[in-house]
């Protein structure tokens, strides 16, 4: 470290008791930019010494009363950190010896010069200010020990706090549970008043409080004083309200004015479950409470999971927060958040689980129903273990109405709603609004989550009802519903309706697989009904129909052709019998052939072209209807095929394509006009180019047009050989 003497603008204190020497050595220091005081004897020195900070002291030993190596003495005890040289006119080495051991600095022998006097000063003044920065950083390490040691005390607070909370999601509680248990920790650690945990519900835009964090006693107070159980709170989250302001700020809200504060908890009232007597009542309650608890200042912190808000955590004290209490919260927020967000999706997965076992076992019971009615019933019996309601609705043949195919409602309720409208669920239907809730469903043929919506219930009510539809859906007490198409052969057959307290979103690609199970299922009851008609038909139709009709099993065996069939291809009906239908497919067409199996087995049917080869090894092409064929246990056990000879269709188109392209690329030019008006219909490009008109202009002309020197009747007999069929060419 390199010093500067004009840096160094010590406070000096020098003390002789002689005036002359006094003022003399004072000016020395003066004129070398010192700050310098004075004093005559110790007892002045050390007054002085009390009232003001002084960085050296320059002190004569042999004094009255007081000397000083005595007043050496003093400043060690009272001011250890000031520096003292000694001066003296009677040097022994007794005196001199015990100055340092008193503690003197230096020590210098009268008569002092200007030079000797400044030399020792500047040296001392040095080493005064090593010692102090030597002093400072002992100080600043001792405070940085102590606030490392506060500060791994807090985050050993704040980890266990963590940790207490992570360990309660690993064992499964409750989200109630957690978050009692978040409150008392975060209590216990930051002796905070209350915390409060809001989860946000994105869609219906509004907070929930799983857990009331108002205390026991004041949640008692309240629901004695509204006279019922305090309801689930859930606040709107309006535009411009204070709640929308909090859960969407950029970071941790630090609130200390009263009014605001006051403010954020009245927001308790405003949850859409409360009345109004029990809005007031609540309010009251609360203002009281707020003096009460004299809650000085509050923090309210955003709850982010993966970029999205996922709700707002609040935190009140009784004093005001600090910046690092602030940081402390925030990073406690942070990981409550993620311990929240664990926990739901644990507990959704676990409810998915649920629901995808319960829907797979009612998919084995829809496999295996033999109509429609027991399809409905087989899906009823398995969801209702989970407490959802289902109600199947079916499409008219003239798409106008919607009927009540199936509904699992309990009967006490059905029986009550049919006296509160004066209806039937017998035979129920409605017709459908072409801009109404079920028809956009029909139309998109997708799924739809809804959430506490009157619309689709209201819609299948008679208009007379409308009015009461609210009261009839509370009876239904179903907050949730998925509603998924059944579609059927490429069209929208009806309706699954899944009504329950806990459906979600997440619900929706569960429940779309299971309908479209269920619609698997009808259109296999629909093919094998069809089947059990075709196999009635009278055996004479089938043996003179004009196109071949094939049955094969499971493993691709001819085991049935009509005569057509057999003339087609040249063999008999005895021996297609036994075949592989292979054998009478190319092998690079076999992968067409495996693809149609596959689609059988999924009880879909079809229409594609393929080639076939005929007893003497020529191909030829046939246009393929093939559907599947089911046991009367509804088993898949082959395919009936039905094939039409289009070999003559596909040459003529050929033979069409091959002479359009000798029309278009002959070098003569050659003229096709309408036999009647006589106008142009197809001019090739050598005639087009040879008279200069583009097609669309030819189309408004006729022979006789550019041919100034025929008129209508002379072309008119030219070509009446031509019209009677008596000659092909003029």
């Amino acid at each position: 470290m390199v010093f500067n003497i004009k840096d160094l603008h010590a406070k000096i204190l020098l003390v002789d008791d002689e005036y002359s020497i006094r003022t003399t050595l004072g000016e020395f220091l003066k004129d070398a930019d010192y700050e310098v005081d004075l004093a005559e004897n110790a007892e002045q020195a050390l007054d002085m010494l009390s009232m003001k900070d002084f960085d050296l002291v320059v002190t004569d030993i042999i004094m009255p009363r007081t000397t000083g190596v005595e007043l050496l003495k003093a400043i060690r005890e009272t001011a250890p950190e000031v520096l003292v040289i000694m001066m003296t006119g009677e040097p022994t080495v007794e005196t001199a010896s015990e100055a340092v051991r008193s503690g003197a600095s230096d020590y210098l022998t009268k008569p002092i010069d200007k030079n000797q006097l400044l030399k020792v000063v500047a040296s001392t003044v040095k080493l005064k200010t090593l010692d102090d920065e030597r002093r400072r950083l002992v100080e600043e390490n001792r405070h940085y020990q102590k606030n490392l040691e506060v500060l791994v005390e807090q985050r050993t607070e704040d980890l266990t706090l963590i940790n207490t909370i992570n360990n309660a999601v690993n064992r499964g509680v409750e989200l109630s549970a957690l978050l009692k248990l978040l409150a008392e920790e975060v209590k216990r650690v930051f002796n905070s008043k209350s915390t409060t945990v809001y989860l946000y519900n994105q869609e219906q835009k509004y907070l929930e409080m799983p857990y009331i964090a108002l205390g026991p006693e004041v949640v008692e107070q309240i629901e004695k004083h509204i006279g019922t159980t305090l309801p689930a709170v859930r606040i709107p989250v309006e535009e411009g309200s204070l709640a929308e302001e909090l859960l969407h700020s950029d970071g941790p809200c630090l609130i200390n004015d009263a009014e605001t504060i006051q403010k954020w908890m009245l927001e308790f009232t405003r949850s859409n479950n409360l009345s109004e007597k029990s809005r007031l009542i609540i309010r009251n309650l609360i203002l009281q409470n707020f003096k009460l608890e004299d809650i000085q200042s509050l923090v309210a912190i955003p709850m982010i999971s993966a970029g999205e808000v996922i709700g707002l955590m609040d935190f009140s004290w009784n004093e005001p927060f600090t910046e690092e209490d602030v940081k402390r919260v925030a990073g406690v927020t942070g990981q409550v958040t993620a311990a929240i967000a664990s926990l739901r999706a644990e507990k959704e997965k676990d409810r998915s689980r649920s629901l995808m076992l319960n829907l797979s076992q009612a998919v084995q019971a829809v496999q295996i129903a033999s109509n429609a009615e027991e399809i409905y019933s087989a899906i009823g019996e398995q969801v209702a273990r989970m407490d959802i309601d289902v109600t199947a609705f079916v499409l008219s043949d003239d798409k106008m109405n919607l009927a009540v195919a199936y509904h699992s409602l309990k009967s006490a309720m059905v029986r009550t709603i049919e006296k509160l409208t004066n209806l039937s669920e017998e035979n129920y239907s409605f017709p459908l609004n072409p801009e109404g809730y079920y028809h956009k469903i029909i139309t998109s043929r997708e799924t739809v989550f809804t959430h506490l919506e009157l619309e689709p219930f209201e819609e299948a009510l008679p208009q007379l009802l409308h009015p009461i539809a609210k009261q009839i859906y509370g009876l239904l007490g179903k907050q949730q519903s998925i509603i998924a198409p059944l579609v059927v052969r490429g069209e929208v057959h009806g309706l699954l309706s899944f009504s329950a307290y806990d459906l979600s979103e997440s619900d929706v690609p569960a429940i779309t697989t299971f309908a479209n199970q269920a619609a698997i299922s009808l259109e296999k009851i629909q093919l094998f009904r069809e089947t059990q008609e075709l196999a009635v038909f009278n055996e004479s139709i089938v043996h003179n129909m004009a196109e071949g009709i094939v049955l094969e099993d499971v493993e691709g065996v001819i085991t049935f052709v009509n005569p057509a069939a057999a003339d087609m291809l040249g063999y008999t009906s005895e021996e297609w019998v036994g075949m592989q239908v292979k054998e009478i497919i190319p092998p690079d067409q076999h992968s067409l052939l495996r693809a149609a199996v596959e689609r059988r087995a999924r009880g879909e049917s079809d229409s594609y072209e393929l080639d076939l080869i005929d007893k003497d090894g020529q191909q030829i092409s046939v246009l393929l209807s093939g559907s599947p064929r089911f046991d009367d246990e509804g088993h898949f056990e082959g395919t009936i095929g039905v094939f039409t000879d289009i070999t003559e269709r596909k040459r003529e188109k050929e033979n069409i394509l091959r002479y359009s392209r000798i029309f278009e690329d002959s070098l003569n030019e050659i003229y096709l006009f309408e036999k009647d008006t006589l106008k142009f219909t197809q001019v090739n490009s050598a005639g087009q180019n040879n008279l200069g008109y583009t097609m669309e202009e030819l189309g408004e002309l006729t022979p006789i047009d550019l041919k100034p020197g025929i008129t209508a009747k002379s072309f008119a007999k030219l070509i009446e050989p031509l019209r009677k069929g008596e000659s092909e060419r003029i």
